[in-house]
């Protein structure tokens, strides 16, 4: 353990005055905006200022924001080594930087999200998952070791050393420490395509026995699902699952390019478009053009890692679609046993009519010791919601006793307006993590707009 010697003498960090927002543009808050790097450290947490770190700014609320505060971006802690199937990374690369240089190598991200503009260290504190969590767990579970600076000094922590501090950064949403650096380990590839079977079903019902069949034989999973459809064709789905494609599967000579790791940006939204823009009627549309795309009931093919697991990053600044009043994202996570709840959350959303551009199914594996990681075995489902529905808050406050009748939770990094009080039904250890906090963080210093209003 190294502790920080502050010095009366060393040049002050340099703060720019900034409106931040969380990707659903639904949350701003104004704070002192700094590029932290590896010289920096020493001074963060000199002084009594509340602040909290910052990667690319893909939780979708107000998890990477401290307004009145400091809000120290990551951005330039960007190192990437790769060697024998470790990745030894400064917390501020991008999961896109590390796969340029992985993929040629024959090694890919163990666990990925849905974009891959996301930092190492937000993909700790926020423990991502991906479509493989039935098979591979979460990011973190795939983590060596990592460095991080707290107010009382830097730390070494894995799952035996520190192991406390590791299990609270882990999901922690940044609140206890500002990661340095990480060891991970990688996949091994022989090439950089995926291997994808698409299913179409009808409803949910069927929908969840099909995914329920097809995991078994497949690393990824993920089901699409039609919000708008009712009665018996309610949550009708299209199924993508997959595996990494070998070099027999596409019976080329090993002097061929296999992994090739490409990504162009084909759109780019711009920043102002009308809010009603997705409304029950173009997205309507839009569903039954994209349900009804695939004549037959399945259908075999390759796909490139881009395609398959980031097809929304093809279109630049995609949030702006929602118009200048945002979106939240309403992901849940229920046990299986209670997979009712999911049915009865579209169902909620089905009869309101109301017009959710994306919705997304995964099938969820063992939970780790992560004290506010938020999956568990059993089933999620997320929504992307325009903030300007009616009576929203009412309906998700709704939801939210359901989930929590389920022991279920919502998603700390999606989430832009939960309250304490289903905060801590959902995540009952949250006292456990209080105090590890606390032991790391004697003076609260660490504060973001999300731990304000969760009151964590």
């Amino acid at each position: 353990m190294g502790f920080y010697l502050y010095e009366q003498n060393l040049p002050r960090l340099s703060m720019t005055q900034k409106t931040l927002n969380g990707w659903g543009l639904s949350t701003p808050g104004d704070t002192e905006l700094e590029k932290l790097n590896s010289d920096k450290f020493f001074e963060v947490y000199s002084g009594n200022s509340k602040l909290i770190s910052r990667g690319l700014g893909r939780s979708y609320g107000d998890a990477a924001q401290c307004s009145g505060g400091k809000t120290f971006s990551t951005k330039d802690l960007n190192s990437i080594k790769i060697e024998f199937g470790i990745l030894e990374v400064e917390s501020g690369a991008s999961l896109n930087a590390i796969l340029s240089k992985s993929v040629p190598k024959g090694w890919f991200i163990p666990v990925t999200p849905g974009t891959r503009h996301v930092t190492v260290g937000g993909a700790i504190a926020a423990d991502v998952h991906g479509k493989n969590h039935h098979k591979k767990g979460t990011f973190s579970d795939h983590v060596v070791s990592f460095e991080i600076a707290t107010p009382i000094g830097d730390f070494t922590c894995n799952k035996t050393t520190n192991a406390d501090l590791f299990w609270a950064t882990v999901g922690g949403m940044g609140l206890t420490g500002i990661i340095k650096s990480a060891k991970v380990k990688m996949t091994e590839i022989e090439t950089s395509l995926i291997k994808v079977s698409t299913f179409k079903e009808e409803n949910l019902e069927k929908t969840i026995e099909r995914m329920c069949e097809v995991d078994k034989d497949n690393e990824y999973s993920v089901a699409w699902v039609d919000t708008l459809a009712k009665n018996k064709k309610l949550g009708r789905s299209i199924i993508s699952v997959g595996n990494h494609a070998l070099q027999s599967d596409l019976h080329q000579s090993k002097n061929d390019n296999l992994l090739e790791y490409r990504f162009d940006q084909k759109l780019k939204v711009p920043n102002k478009i009308p809010s009603g823009l997705l409304n029950k009627n173009s997205v309507r549309i839009f569903n039954a053009l994209y349900y009804n795309k695939e004549i037959r009931k399945e259908t075999v093919g390759l796909k490139t890692l881009s395609s398959f697991f980031y097809p929304l990053d093809f279109i630049q600044n995609w949030n702006n679609l929602y118009g200048h009043n945002g979106f939240l994202q309403y992901q849940i996570v229920v046990p299986d046993k209670n997979v009712h709840v999911i049915q009865e959350v579209i169902e909620t959303f089905s009869e309101l009519k109301c017009p959710i551009f994306l919705a997304v199914l995964k099938r969820m594996g063992n939970k780790n010791e992560g004290i506010l990681s938020f999956p568990l075995k059993g089933w999620t489902l997320a929504l992307d919601i325009p903030t300007r529905f009616p009576n929203l808050e009412r309906i998700l406050d709704f939801l939210d006793e359901k989930v929590i009748s389920a022991s279920g939770r919502v998603y700390l990094a999606k989430d832009s307006r939960m309250n304490a009080k289903s905060f801590k039904q959902m995540y009952p250890n949250w006292e456990n993590f209080r105090s590890i906090k606390q032991k790391f963080d004697p003076k609260n210093q660490i504060q973001s707009d999300l731990s304000r209003r969760l009151m964590i």
